[in-house]
């Protein structure tokens, strides 16, 4: 567990602590493994991380479903590292936000999504439009924005 001090504050290492030996449902064993996806999926949204099932599923597979407290702490490292996208996207739509009022032009988020990246059609654009209500001659409030869309989708399962 040494090398995962390096990522962690105290403070983080004893939040994981708590909530991995809170929530791990073989809490009489010894040693405590998450056995289940839906123990780790309780666990990191707990700690309000936002991980999709899909992505559980692959940590879990990965520690062949039984992880220790040491795999979760590197589960969470990884993750981090995931989560971390929207923080970088931020940075992008600051870049357009040219007077820092938190917003940008629908048409401006439009040129992004067409030009940047993996871009997409207008068509594409409109619908993404359509769907989250967004009229293109309006500002959009870029956080609330990437909270919708970084969101996963509720399990319906």
């Amino acid at each position: 567990m040494s090398q995962h001090l390096k990522h962690f504050d105290a403070t983080s290492l004893d939040n994981f602590r708590e909530a991995f030996y809170l929530f791990a449902k073989n809490r009489n064993e010894n040693p405590i493994y998450i056995r289940t996806i839906d123990e780790l999926v309780l666990i990191m949204r707990s700690l309000s991380f936002s991980p999709t099932v899909n992505e559980v599923a692959n940590y879990m597979k990965k520690y062949n479903f039984k992880m220790s407290f040491s795999d979760f702490l590197e589960v969470i490292h990884t993750h981090s590292g995931v989560e971390k996208l929207p923080d970088e996207i931020t940075q992008a739509f600051q870049a357009y936000d040219t007077k820092k009022t938190g917003k940008i032009s629908a048409r401006a988020l439009q040129n992004i999504l067409c030009n940047w990246g993996e871009s997409l059609t207008h068509r594409e654009v409109q619908m993404i439009f359509r769907e989250a209500n967004i009229n293109i001659n309006s500002d959009i409030n870029y956080n609330e924005f990437l909270k919708i869309i970084a969101t996963p989708a509720p399990d319906y399962a």
